[in-house]
């Protein structure tokens, strides 16, 4: 993956289930359940492949309307958030750091 690349996508709203058949009618994904205990969670497949996610809208974002987030990869989360807010961005959740085998 390259720095700056996004790398995944989840959508967030009120109704997972009106969600999962919009999307499942308007672009033919399938949806499969991949909760964990205390996150409802679920994988939008095309042909088997996951292609994105779907959640509620957490808790402590309440009231926010329904949208799609994406990922986007950094080698270097800090210096990315760092970089962000020097040119007048904000970061709204700490950085999440991942290694690449753990993408799979």
């Amino acid at each position: 993956m390259q720095q700056g690349q996004f790398f995944w996508y989840d959508v967030v709203t009120t109704d997972t289930k009106a969600a999962a058949k919009f999307y499942g009618a308007v672009v033919g994904w399938d949806s499969i359940d991949a909760s964990t205990s205390g996150q409802n969670y679920a994988l939008f497949t095309a042909n088997g492949v996951p292609v994105a996610g779907l959640m509620p809208i957490p808790e402590q974002a309440k009231g926010m309307p329904p949208a799609w987030l994406g990922y986007i990869w950094a080698d270097d989360v800090d210096a990315m958030c760092k970089r962000l807010e020097q040119e007048g961005g904000k970061v709204l959740r700490p950085p999440l750091e991942r290694r690449r085998d753990q993408l799979a």
